[in-house]
């Protein structure tokens, strides 16, 4: 089973708080990345992005954020999507596939993307 641990971030600094606003705001950059690659296909009755296609469209260091972050966050926007499309079949007309711009998104780290030093876990932001 995988388990999953969220953290509140208790006691920390302006800039380290900055860092973090940081990190979700680009990562909603990542999450409206794949949402307009998502509308366009569907506006156009294409074939629908998959994890492949999304991957391919936000590689490269194109954003400010370790690339298995950027990971995490296409993965959500996919699972949403599927998710949206097995309600929609079930019946729920009334659920939308993802449609809003997002300003902030939660920044999510794989276990393999953290490192642990001493008494701190080291959350890699991206290039640096």
């Amino acid at each position: 089973m995988e388990r999953v641990r969220i953290l509140s971030l208790k006691r920390i600094s302006k800039r380290q708080a900055a860092i973090i606003r940081q990190g979700q705001m680009e990562a909603a950059k990542v999450w409206m990345a794949c949402r307009d690659m998502h509308l366009k296909a569907r506006e156009t009755n294409a074939s629908w992005s998959g994890r492949k296609e999304y991957h391919e469209a936000t590689a490269g260091g194109r954003y400010a954020l370790h690339s298995q972050s950027v990971q995490q966050v296409f993965r959500a926007f996919d699972a949403a999507v599927e998710a949206t499309g097995r309600n929609r079949r079930a019946g729920r007309k009334e659920i939308r596939y993802p449609y809003k711009d997002k300003r902030f998104f939660p920044l999510m780290w794989p276990a393999q993307a953290m490192g642990l030093e001493e008494k701190r876990i080291i959350l890699p932001m991206g290039r640096g």
